[in-house]
């Protein structure tokens, strides 16, 4: 069934090119870890397969508080043991109250922050600009470790569980991923693939890592030993994640289109092209539907099985922000500086918020809290309004 009646408006732009982001759940649930006694969006895009989808209903939103970083913030927040943890592009990182908004505690970390961090128990993790990758107390900010990649960092870290294992991976501009085991503080395995990294690694539920590169393909890598399985041809450079679900890959690329593949097969089994615009968004994902944002100002609905266009929401700016879904509501940043809640059923505007400043971080979402980076550098912590 075709839903789809509007039509496209052009639209010039000037495009920026970026140097070069499986579970069977359904749409309204999120995977947590073992420990469930709180509410956490860990790590970017809620859960290891990057699927962008939580069991939180967000009928509407009130700014409750708002914190100052003193620079640009691209990074997406990560929230858990009531702590918000974000950075800006002039190298600092903190933690944020969920309830207040109020300083933890903040650190300088040399460089741009602009990917996200990971919570491993009592550590977060964290990569900058110089290349750098942390490991902080998440209770005082202190540096545990450091490792130094050979390239900037602009990727978000994701966890997985192996046996008694918890890895943790993150990609870097030298074209390599690389595999920490979190406890013993050492690097487990390094991946090279042929160009820069910039988006974060996925993690199946056989414990395959898929990731797309800035060479044009998508890498299918053994969690356990971290060789390559299989290399799937893309087309195009891939800036954003890649979203896992139900054994196929989802994921938007600099070529213009949003690609479906099958994990064990690397066969093909979708694309879907609208404008000549290209994708830094990364999808959010159910058991229906793929949404993601373009650079064409438009925020698509795909049907996850056939790529078939369901419904499309025009913003007023590029969406590089990835969509959330949350319950029966999505929630979409555009550069245009505004938040909105549009239906997940046919992408109806049910609310929108005027932050004011370009919006490139993604939402993080938990029960009661809504937060969000912006382009003015500071963060905004939405109460949820039933």
């Amino acid at each position: 069934m075709d839903r789809y009646q509007s039509s496209c408006i052009p639209v010039v732009l000037l495009l920026a090119l970026a140097s070069c982001g499986d579970g069977d759940l359904t749409h309204n649930t999120i995977e947590q870890s073992e420990s469930n006694f709180e509410a956490k969006w860990n790590p970017f895009r809620g859960n290891k397969q990057l699927q962008g989808v939580v069991n939180v209903s967000v009928p509407g939103v009130e700014l409750t508080w708002e914190y100052d970083t003193g620079a640009p913030v691209k990074s997406s927040p990560v929230i858990a043991k009531d702590k918000v943890f974000i950075g800006n592009d002039a190298g600092k990182f903190v933690a944020l109250s969920l309830s207040t908004g109020s300083v933890i505690w903040e650190r300088e970390l040399v460089s741009n922050v602009e990917g996200g961090g990971a919570v491993v128990g009592d550590v977060i993790f964290v990569g900058n600009q110089a290349g750098e990758f942390y490991a902080l107390d998440m209770d005082s900010g202190k540096t545990l470790w450091i490792y130094e990649t050979e390239g900037e960092i602009k990727s978000s870290p994701n966890v997985a569980q192996l046996n008694d294992k918890t890895l943790v991976l993150i990609g870097s501009y030298d074209g390599s991923i690389y595999c920490f085991d979190s406890e013993e503080r050492n690097l487990f395995w390094k991946f090279e693939t042929g160009d820069r990294v910039n988006g974060t690694p996925a993690v199946t539920e056989k414990n395959e890592v898929l990731l797309g590169g800035c060479d044009t393909n998508i890498y299918v890598i053994d969690l356990a030993t971290g060789k390559q399985i299989r290399l799937i041809e893309a087309g195009s450079y891939i800036a954003g994640s890649m979203a896992v679900r139900g054994g196929f890959g989802y994921v938007g690329h600099y070529g213009e289109e949003v690609l479906a593949v099958d994990i064990r097969s690397g066969l093909e089994k979708w694309r879907f092209k609208r404008n000549d615009f290209p994708y830094f968004s990364s999808p959010a994902v159910t058991e229906e539907y793929l949404i993601i944002g373009c650079r064409d100002k438009f925020v698509y609905c795909l049907d996850r099985n056939t790529g078939e266009l369901w419904w499309d929401f025009a913003t007023r700016g590029d969406v590089d922000s990835s969509p959330v879904i949350a319950g029966d509501v999505v929630l979409v940043a555009s550069n245009d500086g505004r938040f909105y809640g549009v239906t997940y059923e046919d992408g109806e505007l049910v609310w929108q918020y005027d932050i004011g400043s370009r919006l490139s971080s993604s939402p993080a979402v938990v029960p009661g809290w809504v937060v969000i980076g912006a382009g003015d550098g500071t963060v905004c912590g939405f109460s949820i309004k039933n």
